[in-house]
């Protein structure tokens, strides 16, 4: 099981291939300390 701030990084590499990945963003990930909320943040990005 991934920790959160392995699932944090996940969202943020899957973020950075949409495109740019802003600081407002960042903060939205770096607030977001649930780990269920990470991992379906993770599973909702198509790749």
């Amino acid at each position: 099981e991934m920790s959160v701030e392995e699932l944090q990084q996940c969202v943020l590499d899957k973020l950075s291939k949409n495109g740019p990945v802003t600081d407002q963003m960042k903060r939205d990930v770096a607030n977001n300390i649930y780990h269920d909320s990470l991992v379906n943040w993770v599973k909702s990005f198509r790749n």
